[in-house]
C-alpha cells in the first residue's frame, strides 16, 4: 500500500478502507461520481442522473430500477459487477415481446468521477457484434 506521501493506486483503495491502523494523518481517498448515463441497459433505454458528492438514497417502488443503478456502477469497478450477471443479461428488456427495443443493440454505462487528481469519464458496454460473453 501507499505511504501517505505518494498517490494512491486503484487497487489501494479496498486496503486502505479495511486498513485499522490508519490513522488521521493518512489521507483518505474520495472518490464521487457527479453523473451516470444509462443507454439500453437493463430496464433503462436512456437514462442520465446528475448528483452532488453529497450521500445519494435511491428510492422507489419494487421493480422501479434501483438495483439496475447500482449494477451499473459496481460495472465500472474490477469485477463482474454486482450480480455477476453475463454481459448479455444486461441488454434492456422490451416490456412487450413484440417490442425489441435495445436486443442487439447492446449498452453503455458512462460515469463522471472525481477524486483527487481531478475529473475522469468512465464508461464500459457491450457491443453485440463482438461475439459471445
Amino acid at each position: 500500500m501507499s505511504s501517505s506521501t505518494e498517490p494512491y493506486e486503484v487497487g489501494d483503495l479496498a486496503q486502505i478502507a479495511q486498513d485499522p491502523r490508519r490513522g488521521d494523518a493518512t489521507p483518505r481517498m474520495t472518490l464521487s461520481i457527479s453523473s451516470l448515463s444509462l443507454h439500453y441497459f437493463r430496464n433503462y433505454e436512456s437514462a442520465r442522473i446528475e448528483v452532488s458528492p453529497q450521500p445519494v438514497v435511491l428510492t422507489g417502488h419494487n421493480g422501479a430500477g434501483k438495483t439496475n443503478i447500482l449494477e451499473a456502477l459496481s460495472l465500472l469497478v474490477p469485477g463482474r459487477g454486482l450480480r455477476r450477471a453475463r454481459l448479455s443479461e444486461l441488454d434492456m428488456k422490451s416490456p412487450s415481446p413484440a417490442k425489441t427495443v435495445g436486443r442487439g443493440y447492446g449498452w453503455a454505462i458512462a460515469a463522471t468521477v472525481s477524486g483527487r487528481q481531478g475529473e475522469s469519464k468512465i464508461g464500459t458496454g457491450r457491443d453485440p457484434e463482438a461475439g459471445p460473453d
